[in-house]
């Protein structure tokens, strides 16, 4: 489950709900907007937009301590986080906190970032693999020192650096890695998991083969790949029955998300066999910035998509048959897998607020992947909610 609201007593509500209805974890993104431009996030479109600004995001670390004061059981993650906005040592000491607040129940996740994070702001994202791949090292190596360290790299030295907190138990927090090709590589040499976004990131048949080949970096960096979290966030739309997610699929803004949050134009032309609809040479991370687009500009691009595309990059349909389209990722190694619906965002099937109706949608749509999966409820092993 993930959070990420804007008001603290439904953040602690939510995660204490969650936690009593089974949930394995839940998870805090690390945002300053969504992709959803505020063009189109109107209460014309959207019912939410009349009492919430799509934008407006309370910082993930306080909500995450906050939820971790007030839950027992259930894992705690921050992510994905980006490598730029914060240096690994603060990293390291927040993360090492968490891991007290929740004893023993906090993990990271990291990854290169998005330009709507940094130009806006007049941040400058320079060398960004090469900082995440920093970032990991040092986040790691602080976390398990007992004293002084050194380090000398591209980009940061440490130099008798201390952090001498102890993790919380015998181990530190995990740390995960989230992104394809050379983030996919460094979460394999570096990390303790991998993060995808599915099913819009890769086919179950290439998610397999990329399992394999980090299976083996682990493997080859003296580590056990059983040990290592392959971790999925699943964007769905979830309906209650044909007549809901057929509303859901003609959605304005799931039509635009589809393709805003698609990783690249390529990966698009290889299903429709034409130009993404955002720009040629679309790269989501460098691309989407959503407050740069009018409302003109953000319906031309709606008007290009169809259905069929919005079912193509989301899981869609009842709870039953969006567990059946995520089984294929769990079979090719997929072992914590985040089931993130925005049917609530865009009304549901019903209208937005019905926040317990799509609670019970996406504990269905875990229930079924549990019995596929021969689970049982907050599962010691894996995680699939």
């Amino acid at each position: 489950m993930t959070g990420g609201l804007s008001d603290l007593q439904l953040n602690r509500a939510g995660a204490q709900e969650y936690e009593q209805a089974g949930y394995d974890f839940m998870i805090w993104a690390d945002q300053m907007s969504l992709t959803i431009p505020r063009s189109i996030w109107t209460p014309d479109l959207v019912p939410a937009a009349a009492v919430v600004d799509v934008d407006a995001y309370m910082d993930p670390w306080p909500l995450a301590t906050d939820a971790a004061t007030h839950t027992s059981r259930m894992s705690l993650g921050i992510t994905v986080c980006d490598v730029v906005r914060r240096l690994p040592a603060n990293y390291a000491q927040l993360a090492l906190t968490l891991d007290h607040f929740s004893q023993g129940r906090f993990f990271l996740g990291l990854g290169t970032g998005e330009m709507r994070h940094f130009t806006p702001y007049g941040v400058p994202r320079n060398k960004p693999y090469t900082h995440l791949e920093e970032t990991v090292k040092i986040v790691k190596l602080l976390m398990e020192s007992d004293g002084p360290v050194d380090y000398e790299g591209p980009i940061w030295n440490l130099d008798r650096a201390v952090m001498t907190l102890a993790p919380y138990g015998d181990t530190i927090p995990p740390v995960l890695v989230a992104g394809g090709g050379r983030a996919a590589t460094i979460a394999g040499t570096h990390a303790d998991g991998w993060i995808t976004m599915q099913p819009f990131g890769s086919s179950p048949e290439e998610y397999a083969s990329d399992v394999i080949r980090i299976k083996e970096l682990v493997e080859k960096s003296g580590r056990d790949p059983e040990a290592f979290r392959f971790y999925v966030t699943a964007f769905v739309l979830l309906g209650s029955d044909d007549a809901a997610v057929d509303r859901l699929v003609n959605h304005p803004l799931a039509k635009w998300d589809s393709v805003a949050l698609i990783t690249n134009a390529e990966y698009y032309r290889s299903w429709e066999g034409s130009e993404h609809p955002i720009r040629r040479d679309y790269t989501y991370a460098r691309d989407m910035i959503s407050m740069n687009w009018s409302h003109a500009d953000a319906w031309s691009v709606i008007d290009q998509v169809t259905p069929g595309i919005v079912r193509r990059a989301r899981a869609c349909g009842t709870p039953v048959e969006v567990a059946d389209q995520l089984q294929p990722y769990v079979e090719a190694g997929a072992n914590w897998l985040n089931i993130v619906d925005y049917s609530p965002l865009l009304g549901g099937g019903g209208q937005f607020g019905e926040t317990g109706n799509a609670v019970d949608l996406v504990g269905a749509t875990a229930a079924r992947l549990r019995e596929v999966n021969g689970m049982t409820v907050a599962a010691a092993e894996g995680a699939l909610r």
